[in-house]
């Protein structure tokens, strides 16, 4: 067995380490920026790189910027410590946890975008089946899909189950959407996803709006909410592959017919997305903790209030993100952000997958949380999980800012949210913090 280095003997007490506590406590970073905190258990790396188990932390030597961890065992049994820098016990965690998320790494790591070639493509178009209203009184038809260039040109497996997605076009103003051609019953039917400006991250489309007025789709449809939309992060991966990939957009002659003609109108007459509605929970898993403004009886739900940043907090520690562990990264061009880094984590406990963005401008937020539950033909996961405001963008419109926006910074109908809002969420912290 490899030797321990840095070793002391901890069976004497203390008082040394006590002492320097002592007098740096006035001068200590706060809690929720270590990424560790007293009573953690933890484990120690040998100099041979076996990992060892019994060992917690048990305060932060601010003066030497380390963590003195220790056996946990009593002191009369002698125990030893070790001075650990945070930047290797963190990678020593990572290390040690990885055999328990291979499931999860290894749907990132065996996603491997296939171009399918035009003949291949056109062939399995003659078989696509689109289930939606008629926009403008005009039905999508594959044959339009077909004159469009809206092909079935990259095929991905998640899972066992094939999906194929069309190039990236765009809807308008700089909006991004995609086709995708999803088995259903040994069928290929055609869904549309589509880019969320503010967020960052890649939503499912059941439903819209239009406007007679504007003759144009003046909403997109959340379905059960804007978290119960949002793809998995195995297809944020992809797509963000496939937008590094693409030199430039489509620009289709009908982009809202080949948008809008996957889904429904919202109307009493236009019927709803069976698919969406018959496979998505309605009601979501929700976060255990302090993740969002609770409204009074006598207050209107109309009323946007937002939770204090510093309240926001999670009952169990394990349903926080591990980010000693990244499952993968992309990055994914947005018209407000510019290129935004996608990062993806499970949680302490593997039971959550955490997608964080980041722009050029250091600006960071989550966005989206996920569980685990099987995977559906609309491209959703069964259940959908409500973060509150966790998941706020550090981009948003003014009426959802709750009175934290930062008006010096605007981007077009968006306001910026990092700098008042995010940038105090503990966990947003770690994420700045984390070594990377």
């Amino acid at each position: 067995m490899g030797e321990f280095n840095e070793i002391k003997d901890l069976s004497e007490p203390q008082e040394q380490f006590k002492e320097d506590q002592a007098q740096q406590e006035k001068k200590e970073k706060p809690a929720d920026l270590r990424l560790f905190k007293g009573g953690q258990r933890i484990v120690v790396k040998r100099s041979n790189g076996d990992f060892e188990q019994g060992w917690m932390v048990q305060f932060y030597d601010n003066m030497r910027d380390k963590y003195l961890v220790v056996q946990d065992k009593p002191v009369d049994q002698n125990p030893v410590g070790k001075l650990v820098t945070e930047k290797d016990l963190f990678f020593w965690q990572g290390e040690a946890r990885f055999d328990e998320v291979k499931d999860i790494k290894e749907e990132f790591d065996s996603l491997n975008l296939e171009d399918v070639d035009e003949k291949s493509a056109k062939e399995m178009l003659k078989k696509v089946e689109i289930h939606g209203s008629p926009y403008q009184g005009k039905n999508l038809t594959s044959e339009l899909l077909a004159e469009e260039g809206i092909l079935p040109n990259y095929k991905i497996k998640i899972n066992g189950h094939d999906l194929w997605f069309s190039p990236l076009y765009e809807i308008g103003a700089g909006r991004k959407a995609v086709t995708a051609f999803v088995k259903k019953d040994e069928k290929l039917v055609a869904r549309s996803f589509y880019l969320s400006n503010s967020q960052g991250v890649w939503r499912y489309l059941p439903e819209y709006q239009y406007s007679k007025e504007k003759e144009k789709i003046s909403w997109y449809g959340k379905g059960y909410g804007e978290e119960g939309v949002t793809l998995p992060a195995v297809l944020q991966k992809a797509l963000g592959d496939i937008d590094s990939k693409e030199e430039k957009l489509l620009e289709p002659k009908n982009p809202e017919l080949i948008f809008a003609g996957t889904s429904y109108q919202q109307s009493f007459s236009s019927g709803v997305d069976a698919s969406y509605y018959g496979q998505v929970e309605s009601e979501p898993k929700v976060l255990d903790g302090e993740t969002s403004f609770h409204y009074p009886l006598d207050e209107t739900m109309f009323q946007i209030k937002k939770l204090a940043p510093e309240k926001i907090r999670l009952k169990n520690p394990e349903d926080e993100p591990d980010f000693s562990l990244p499952m993968s990264t992309c990055n994914q061009n947005n018209e407000i952000y510019g290129l935004i880094t996608v990062q993806f984590f499970p949680s302490k406990n593997n039971l959550y997958i955490y997608t964080f963005c980041h722009d050029a401008d250091g600006r960071a937020w989550i966005g989206s949380v996920e569980d685990r539950s099987p995977y559906q033909s609309v491209g959703l996961r069964k259940n959908w999980v409500s973060a509150g405001d966790l998941t706020t963008p550090a981009f948003e419109y003014w009426d959802q800012t709750g009175g934290y926006q930062n008006d010096e910074k605007k981007r077009g109908k968006y306001t910026d949210m990092f700098d008042n809002y995010l940038s105090r969420i503990s966990i947003i912290q770690k994420y700045l913090k984390a070594p990377k």
